[in-house]
């Protein structure tokens, strides 16, 4: 709560950038994507650390007691050590049964280096390629808010129009329920026109409520796009229509060739590919032997005595190397099976490129189709308000004059009222199809890239 309120001020008037900016900031959508493609690029150096050594340091230690039998008269000495080492020498009593005490403590470096190790290689390729496509699903997800926030900052548009429109309406009908009853105290109109106008009215106020609560719900629906608190008080400016163009200029092969080239979703579809690709390539190198050096370096201190004697310690410095030569020859066919899972991994991928570019395809133009069909739609809508506009003032002038009825004045009114609805839905519809356009190209990247569609 503490972030959204830092972020959002309610004084201020947010416009489609601000709001955008504000999504990117606040939606968890891009937060979780940033967060897999940060541990999609630590999975890079953790592959390319497999071509560093490795330093531990390590400890080993023990206690054991023992019995031994020793000649009567005898006045000899022991000597403990580990393998074939020195060890530390103590003298043993002359009785015939001794208990032995001993201990050592064996504290040294090792340092690991593989050599030789064929599916390293691989390994650092397919986690970079994995690091490809969660970067790409990053800008998707960025591309993604750019467009829900868009279409909700649209849809809030034609609301607060429809609202507009509503309201307008019932003034106007206010205005025919007071002309009426005028008419009606000159005994130019009758009982039943007034009541007729009085039932519009009560519908226009219906009316006006319903575009409110519609226009409450979509802002509402804004917010959550926004991923900020829906109690938050948020200041938006408003998109009015204008006149839009008939066509789109653009032909629909440049928005397929833009999306084939830059879509999010088929990049990321094609890194995976390759990441699945190398995959198969790291399993079969479990085919070949591997090689690895370990060195170490440290000193044992061991200690004896035998029972009732003083502790006798010796401390043993030592170095040593080893190389370690590994070729897995039978494994019940393990390897195989991850081989062959590999495999199959890489033909879903493969079989999600060719999906995800029929889709595309299917995708930019249908998209292509419904901005130029709305277009045509907002063209359509505009010329049937104009015309709506120029029946409702003849009768308007005609009713005044006696020669149409309460019902004509009625009828007119309503055309226009939906005209205008019609007219501003149309306008929403065209640009948010038109966004729609360029997000399935794959080139929402920013405000910026939202289409105005200016004439």
């Amino acid at each position: 709560m503490a972030t959204e309120e830092s972020t959002i001020d309610p004084e201020r008037v947010y416009r489609l950038p601000d709001l955008i900016d504000a999504a990117e900031s606040t939606n968890p959508d891009t937060r979780i994507e940033w967060e897999k493609a940060r541990q999609a690029a630590l999975g890079v150096g953790l592959a390319r650390s497999e071509y560093l050594p490795t330093i531990s340091a390590v400890a080993l230690g023990g206690y054991r007691r023992t019995w031994l039998q020793v000649p009567a008269g005898n006045k000899s000495s022991l000597t403990l050590s580990p393998s074939d080492s020195p060890g530390v020498s103590f003298p043993l009593p002359g009785s015939r049964h001794v208990g032995i005490d001993s201990f050592d403590l064996l504290p040294f470096l090792a340092i690991r280096w593989q050599v030789l190790d064929f599916g390293r290689s691989a390994g650092v390729e397919a986690a970079e390629y994995a690091s490809v496509a969660a970067n790409v699903t990053f800008t998707g997800a960025h591309q993604r808010v750019v467009f829900d926030v868009t279409r909700a900052y649209l849809r809030l548009s034609a609301a607060r129009a429809q609202t507009a429109v509503a309201r307008d309406a019932l003034d106007r009908t206010r205005r025919i329920a007071k002309s009426a009853k005028a008419r009606k105290e000159r005994g130019l109109a009758t009982t039943v026109e007034v009541v007729e106008a009085r039932r519009e009215v009560a519908q226009g106020d219906y009316g006006l409520m319903q575009a409110q609560a519609a226009e409450v719900a979509v802002y509402t629906a804004l917010l959550a796009t926004l991923g900020v608190d829906p109690l938050t008080k948020l200041n938006v400016a408003t998109t009015l229509s204008r006149d839009l163009p008939e066509r789109l200029d653009g032909s629909v092969d440049s928005y397929l060739h833009a999306a084939l080239r830059t879509r999010p979703d088929l990049q990321a579809a094609l890194a995976t590919r390759s990441s699945a690709q190398a995959m198969v390539a790291k399993s079969q190198a479990t085919f070949l032997p591997r090689m690895g050096l370990t060195g170490t370096a440290g000193a044992g201190w061991l200690g004896a005595k035998a029972a009732g004697a003083p502790w006798e310690t010796a401390t043993l410095p030592s170095v040593g190397a080893m190389m370690t030569f590994e070729w897995t020859l039978f494994d019940f066919g393990v390897r195989e099976a991850q081989t062959e899972i590999a495999r199959s991994r890489s033909n879903e991928a493969e079989q999600v490129v060719e999906k995800l570019q029929r889709q595309a395809t299917q995708e930019v133009v249908a998209t292509y189709d419904e901005v130029n069909a709305n277009l045509a739609r907002y063209r359509a809508a505009s010329s049937l308000e104009r015309s709506a506009a120029v029946a409702e003032d003849a009768v308007t002038k005609s009713y005044a004059n006696g020669l149409s009825t309460l019902t004509d004045m009625l009828s007119a009114q309503k055309t226009r009222s939906l005209a205008s609805a019609g007219k501003e839905q149309a306008f929403s519809e065209a640009l948010i199809s038109a966004t729609g356009l360029v997000f399935a190209s794959g080139q929402l990247g920013s405000a910026d890239a939202v289409p105005d569609l200016r004439k």
